[in-house]
């Protein structure tokens, strides 16, 4: 609860003592179902967890609570321990109709997600994944960030990460997405999901590439989300140099120091990489174009606190291979990064 959330409580409420009756509650009969594969997963109940639903619910223990106990049963009834041993056959069939990737941290320490909904072809995508999959593998990507992203950020920083910056480049969204009813649908559905079960984890969110045709989708997600959820979105067209300096002002020296970072955005996201852009946050070295052997590995030389944890967050120890080559912006993916 400490650090940046201290901020985000009420006049005359005692943030300790609310924050220790959800926690006695959530132990209790507010929390998962004994024996249940939610009530084994200390990080449900963790501080970090309770405080964003405190956050939501604008310090009141009650519907906090209450908001806990309905996320707790929506996780058993999802079946969400199984979904996250899934495989997920399918993950590059849709990430290939439906970008989307996690590159770096920004300035505060918050991971980067960038989606691409102008790439998105519906018709494709729904020919090997239903339209319920599909929200299922949105729902997996939010416990995903909550369970390791977010962690692995906050011990990195050495202090409490619990947010996200999100880039949406709508370069290329035209009217067939925007009306698509499936598409439609399953936005709704989605939006629901992130407001009511994944509360106070976007920090951020940045559009930029808006297009005239924006302003259908946008009078149809805007009613869904609430006041502060708004006020944390900024929406850019087509102007390269107002965007670009938001962008820089938010993630900072890694795309100073790199000047082609924001036109590699695309294709890193369109290749499904999550470890060009603004890798530079996580002490990767970007691959130079004009490397003569056309051969860069990039290895993650992450602090000693991180190589000491036997958990999955060593999974960012990962190496990975870049092939660099000299089509489109000189470069061909090998390899993924992930944070989870």
């Amino acid at each position: 609860m400490y650090g940046r959330n201290l901020t985000t409580i009420p006049p005359g409420v005692d943030g300790k003592q609310a924050l220790e009756e959800v926690r006695r509650r959530v132990f209790k009969e507010d929390g998962p179902a004994p024996g249940s594969a939610e009530a084994a997963v200390g990080y449900l109940r963790s501080e970090h967890m309770l405080v964003r639903f405190l956050i939501a619910r604008q310090w009141d223990v009650e519907k906090a609570c209450q908001m806990l106990k309905e996320h707790y049963k929506w996780l058993a009834e999802a079946k969400m321990s199984v979904l996250l041993a899934d495989p997920w056959p399918e993950e590059a069939h849709i990430k290939k109709y439906y970008p989307q990737a996690y590159h770096g941290m920004d300035k505060l320490g918050r991971p980067i997600y960038i989606e691409r909904p102008g790439l998105i072809d519906m018709p494709r995508l729904l020919r090997v994944v239903s339209p319920e999959r599909l929200l299922q593998y949105m729902a997996v990507g939010s416990e995903l960030q909550i369970r390791r992203r977010l962690p692995a950020c906050s011990i990195y920083r050495g202090e409490v990460v619990d947010k996200s910056l999100n880039i949406m480049d709508l370069d290329g969204l035209g009217f067939r997405v925007v009306t698509h009813t499936t598409a439609r649908k399953v936005l709704k559905d989605v939006v629901a999901v992130l407001q009511n079960h994944y509360p106070e984890v976007a920090g951020r969110t940045i559009i930029v590439n808006a297009p005239k045709v924006f302003s259908i989708a946008w009078s149809f997600v805007k009613p869904m989300l609430d006041e502060k959820t708004v006020a944390k979105i900024s929406i850019f067209g087509t102007d390269k140099a107002a965007y670009s300096e938001a962008l820089l002002e938010l993630v900072g020296e890694a795309a100073e120091e790199h000047p082609d970072a924001l036109q590699l955005l695309p294709l890193a996201v369109h290749l499904g990489s999550v470890v060009l852009f603004y890798a530079i946050h996580l002490r990767l070295q970007l691959p130079r174009r004009d490397d003569p052997d056309q051969q860069v590995r990039l290895q993650l030389l992450c602090d000693p606190c991180l190589q000491s944890r036997g958990t999955h967050l060593l999974s960012v120890l990962q190496h990975l291979e870049v092939a660099v080559g000299s089509r489109d912006l000189g470069l061909n993916l090998s390899g993924l990064f992930h944070l989870a």
